[in-house]
C-alpha cells in the first residue's frame, strides 16, 4: 500500500501539463474535454472556472493510466467539488480510455461546441522515442458533427509533429481557426507551449 501511494504521488507531482486557469478561462464552452488528465490539476482548474463564470457545466476527462484516472475520479473530483461548491457543474465523468482510439466514442454524444484541451502527447520519460499521435485525436474531432470547437494543445514542440502539421490538420476541422500561442508546459510555465485554434 505505501508503494501504491508513493507512485501515485510521483505520478502526481512528475508527469503533469498545466494550461493554467488564467489561460483556460479565455477559451471557454459549456463542455470541457481533456486528453491525458495526469494529476487531474487540468479537471481542478476547470471546475474552479466553473464557479467563476458558469462555463464547463460538463466536464469529461480522458486517461489511459488507470491509476491516474481512478484517481482523479475517487479523489481529484469530489475534493474539488466538496471545496468550491459549484452550482452549475452537471456532469463531471472520467473515463479510463485510450484518447488516440477513443475520444470519438465520448465526445459523439456532446451536441455543442467544446473547448478541448489535447495533453495526451505529453513526453514519456520511460519512452523517449515515443511518438507524439495528436494527429489521431484531431482526426476523431475532425469527424464530430461540429465545428466551432475551440482546440488548446498543451506541450506542442514534442515528439514527431512539426507546428506546420499541426495547423494544417486543425483547418482540415475548420478553415476559419485562428491561432495563439499561450504559456503552458510543466506547471504552466513554459513560453508559448500551448497552441490554440480558437474563433474571434
Amino acid at each position: 500500500m505505501k508503494i501504491k501511494l508513493l507512485l501515485l504521488l510521483f505520478l502526481t507531482f512528475n508527469t503533469k501539463t498545466d494550461i493554467l486557469p488564467n489561460v483556460l478561462q479565455k477559451y471557454t464552452n459549456s463542455v470541457f474535454v481533456c486528453t491525458g488528465i495526469a494529476s487531474g490539476t487540468i479537471l481542478t482548474h476547470a471546475i474552479e472556472i466553473n464557479c467563476i463564470n458558469g462555463a464547463f457545466r460538463k466536464i469529461y476527462g480522458i486517461e489511459e493510466n488507470g491509476i491516474l484516472a481512478d484517481h482523479s475520479r475517487k479523489f481529484v473530483i469530489p475534493n474539488c467539488v466538496a471545496y468550491y461548491k459549484p452550482k452549475n457543474l452537471n456532469l463531471c465523468e472520467i473515463y479510463h480510455k485510450n484518447s488516440i482510439s477513443d475520444l470519438a466514442d465520448v465526445i459523439n454524444k456532446v451536441d455543442k461546441p467544446i473547448t478541448f484541451v489535447l495533453a495526451s502527447q505529453f513526453p514519456d520519460w520511460t519512452d523517449p522515442k515515443k511518438n507524439n499521435f495528436i494527429l489521431y485525436e484531431l482526426d476523431q474531432i475532425k469527424k464530430h458533427r461540429i465545428k466551432k470547437h475551440i482546440i488548446l494543445i498543451d506541450y506542442i514542440y514534442f515528439g514527431n509533429i512539426n507546428l506546420e502539421n499541426l495547423k494544417n490538420k486543425l483547418l482540415e476541422i475548420n478553415s476559419k481557426y485562428k491561432f495563439k500561442f499561450e504559456d503552458g508546459g510543466h506547471l504552466g510555465k513554459e513560453k508559448d507551449a500551448v497552441l490554440v485554434a480558437y474563433f474571434k
